[in-house]
């Protein structure tokens, strides 16, 4: 299972991912090296010299290929601004016209242009055998702060091998990419153009450059190797863009058809573990939001449902007392409220950060600290949570009182699901009356069978 692309590392969570001797030192995972693979999901990790924790940001110990190996689409992403709205990846079957959603990034994740770029590892295995695009949607937020990045871009497991759909050096080389826009939400089949680097032109919603974007506060100052004459891909937000409603769609240039690995599903086509993150949510929202995610790829599959809140660098630590209310698979007959009980949720207990590590325990009552509590009107602590239930009395909510520390993982899933053929949506209600600015909501599945 590959890495986590934030919140705590362990070096028992790169030894647990990557092999290596007990007593374990980080000196045993260069990249390249007898543990860790030399691939690009691996590129942040050194081959010699000086290595830290955070170099294994999205870490996967799998080689990739085509035929028999992984099935994945892996980019790097930036989300420096105070507008940023939501970008939405999709894989799109040529042949059955569908277009799958696989990740949601909503908000804003870096809070200036000198960061680390956020490295993302997305399974493709439930589309094994099928041709298509990679697609990418930006809804826009209502400024001109909104120039949404992405780098190092790569397709693995296609019938030819790795794709590298990286923006590379030269503008020259920039072909695999290809953009259009305007105010339809509906994925566009015809009508592209290839990218530039016309900076500020409305005709060029998604463009390549290099070193920081034309506007200020917004976007990187260097590409994700951290080259400022590397070009990356961006959206540039300045008017006309600079409003609500405004859809900026980039795709990949040509098709590719996905080889016929990917691991083992059970009852349906999904490998089992945890997926990849498919919704991402930074930062604060006071007031309760219904989000929804596909569960298409996940038919016939036994599942979870799994949230994960990983406690920001930024405010107090207390104050980040997430909530969620009213989660529904639509189509089904699941359905949580809260109400009479915990129906059969379950929570960690102890911040730990990678899934398969964690002891779960029965949801606590309220003021459990490093629980998912369930409650009723605002939660114990002060300046957070004060959102109360989305419907009837009760929800559930992150305890970030002492001894919570920055960086702690919350994980919360449901009572194990067996979704049909055809199954609909996850829906849930969510409140973020906090103030950690750099806070995460993420949500899984956990394939079982």
């Amino acid at each position: 299972m590959v890495l986590q692309t934030s919140g705590q590392i362990s070096l028992n969570d790169i030894q647990t991912e990557f092999g290596g001797t007990d007593p374990t030192a980080i000196t045993e995972y260069f990249r390249g090296g007898s543990n860790v693979p030399d691939t690009a999901a691996n590129s942040s990790i050194p081959t010699s010299g000086e290595v830290s924790i955070t170099d294994f940001y999205g870490g996967d110990s799998t080689t990739g290929g085509g035929g028999g190996g992984t099935l994945e689409f892996n980019f790097d992403y930036y989300a420096y601004g105070a507008d940023i709205n939501e970008t939405t990846v999709y894989w799109y079957n040529e042949t059955t016209s569908t277009l799958n959603t696989i990740q949601t990034i909503t908000g804003d994740i870096q809070t200036a242009d000198n960061q680390s770029w956020s490295a993302y590892n997305i399974d493709l295995s439930s589309y094994s055998g099928e041709t298509g695009r990679i697609v990418f949607r930006y809804s826009t937020g209502g400024g001109y702060q909104q120039d949404v990045s992405l780098d190092s871009m790569e397709l693995v497991g296609t019938s030819s091998g790795t794709i590298d759909l990286d923006p590379n050096t030269t503008q020259s080389s920039n072909t695999a990419w290809e953009q259009q826009g305007g105010s339809s939400s509906t994925y566009p089949t015809s009508g592209y153009s290839a990218l530039t680097t016309n900076q500020e032109d409305p005709a060029d919603y998604w463009q390549y450059d290099t070193g920081g974007t034309p506007s200020g506060n917004t976007g990187p100052s260097v590409d994700s190797d951290s080259s400022a004459s590397g070009y990356y891909i961006y959206f540039e937000g300045s008017n006309p863009n600079a409003q609500t409603g405004i859809y900026g769609w980039l795709r990949t240039a040509s098709t590719y058809t996905l080889g016929s690995g990917g691991g083992g599903g059970g009852g349906g086509g999904a490998s089992t573990g945890l997926s990849a993150s498919l919704l991402q949510l930074t930062g604060a929202s006071s007031s309760y939001t219904q989000r929804s995610v596909s569960l298409s790829a996940y038919a016939g599959n036994t599942v979870r449902l799994v949230w994960r809140v990983v406690v920001g660098t930024t405010g107090n630590v207390y104050e980040n007392d997430v909530q969620i209310d009213t989660i529904a698979v639509t189509g089904g007959t699941e359905s949580y409220n809260f109400d009479s009980n915990d129906e059969s949720f379950q929570t960690s207990t102890d911040g730990t950060a990678t899934y398969t590590s964690v002891t779960f325990a029965s949801i606590g009552a309220a003021d459990t600290d490093l629980y998912w509590c369930r409650n009723s009107g605002g939660t114990p602590s002060s300046n957070t949570g004060g959102a109360g239930a989305q419907s009837g009395s009760f929800y559930l909510y992150t305890e970030t009182s002492s001894p919570t520390s920055n960086g702690d993982s919350f994980w919360l899933r449901s009572p194990e699901i067996t979704l049909d053929s055809t199954p609909g949506n996850c829906t849930f209600y969510e409140a973020r009356d906090i103030t950690g600015t750099t806070t995460t909501l993420d949500f899984y599945v956990d394939v079982i069978s």
